[in-house]
């Protein structure tokens, strides 16, 4: 029973220790850019990421990712070389274009993170 008791407490405090580092961190709101085309017979493959803005609040950076992603969904429908245009609220927008494809991902990250670095990032960034 003592030992019990003894894990309760360990977990208590390592949940809590875990909701103080969330809560330490700020959330910052990207978007990522990704046009893929062929020309000549070879794959071009560009990614660039833009950052907007940084919150206290992970819910403020996830009300920024939405209408970000609302604005950008109006324009893609009024894009004239976009078809089949996918609409995936509030993630991702994507749709083929001559010769590739386009597609934006919005994020909102923990401020340590910077998902313009090479080195892997596990499980889905977006949050």
């Amino acid at each position: 029973m003592k030992k019990l008791a003894g894990a309760c407490i360990i977990f208590s405090l390592m949940t809590i220790s875990v909701g103080e580092a969330l809560a330490d961190c700020s959330w910052v709101a990207w978007t990522k850019n990704r046009l893929i085309s062929t020309s000549e017979g070879k794959t071009h493959d560009e990614i660039t990421w833009e950052v907007h803005s940084a919150f206290e609040k992970r819910a403020q950076c996830v009300d920024l990712r939405e209408r970000l992603w609302k604005e950008a969904a109006k324009d893609a429908e009024t894009t004239p070389n976009f078809k089949n245009l996918k609409k995936l609220f509030p993630d991702k927008l994507s749709a083929e274009v001559p010769d590739g494809s386009w597609e934006q991902a919005f994020y909102c990250l923990p401020d340590r993170i910077d998902p313009r670095s090479k080195l892997p990032i596990s499980g889905d960034p977006r949050s």
